[in-house]
């Protein structure tokens, strides 16, 4: 059964009906404009995530087809981010349960 932390006072039934929980995203486009460091500390923390890492400005739609998930302080200047998910890093370090700064550990 999946964990919900912030649902620890319903029944094992109540839980049994919740939606299971996204699967993280394993591949990741950084777009900075030094992506390359903001990718390497990404790597050292988590190195079991394949990571792109790409000027902001130069991001092409071609990227975002590979990625899961987008990380950069701006949006890429392409027509559309199809099914991609953008997180600033204000919004990775507020990841409940994550230190400010840090990554979550890998899934088990």
């Amino acid at each position: 059964m999946p964990e919900y932390p912030w649902v620890r006072h319903l029944s094992p039934m109540s839980m049994a009906t919740l939606p299971p929980l996204p699967t993280p995203p394993r591949r990741i486009l950084v777009g900075a404009s030094d992506a390359i460091a903001v990718a390497s500390r990404i790597a050292t923390a988590r190195p079991d995530l394949e990571l792109r890492a790409i000027p902001h400005p130069q991001v092409t739609e071609a990227d975002l087809a590979w990625a899961e998930c987008y990380v950069g302080f701006r949006r890429p200047s392409v027509t559309t981010m199809g099914s991609v998910r953008w997180f600033t890093p204000q919004a990775l370090a507020s990841i409940p349960g994550s230190p400010r700064g840090r990554w979550p550990p890998p899934p088990s």
